[in-house]
């Protein structure tokens, strides 16, 4: 399983506005607007962005965001402290799944960009999960 995790001091403090937003958003080919959130998704406030050669996710909050094939992704771009893991399906229940993280990623002016290689470009869905330990730990 291939991990990534940072040198740096975690500070575990989550930002407020970051833990609230539960939006998702799509921008890049034709543009999807998410309605229905107090806050939208998007460039200024995301926790994860994945890039790829025609499509950009943003995703904020802690939650799922399904892929399923959209895009092939060169990198993501993290400003949580969250533990990001990208799954090989859509559901997460079968396949494998990368934990990937920064500890000092805590907030928008704080932001740590990860080069994805091999299976990782191409994932089912990318997770953000409420848990900041270090990825290192798992087995």
């Amino acid at each position: 399983m291939s991990r990534f995790s940072g040198t740096r001091t975690r500070n575990s403090v989550k930002m407020a506005a970051m833990a609230a937003v539960a939006a998702l958003g799509i921008v890049g080919g034709p543009i999807v607007t998410q309605a229905s959130a107090a806050t939208s998704c998007g460039a200024s406030n995301f926790s994860a962005r994945l890039q790829g050669g025609s499509v950009t996710v943003y995703v904020c909050g802690v939650t799922t965001r399904n892929l399923g094939g959209s895009d092939l992704y060169s990198t993501l771009t993290i400003r949580t402290p969250d533990r990001i893991w990208l799954h090989q399906t859509v559901s997460g229940a079968t396949g494998w799944a990368d934990c990937i993280e920064e500890s000092d990623a805590t907030g928008p002016s704080s932001q740590v960009t990860v080069a994805l290689t091999g299976r990782d470009t191409n994932p089912g869905n990318l997770q953000i999960s409420s848990n900041t330990a270090f990825c290192s730990g798992i087995s």
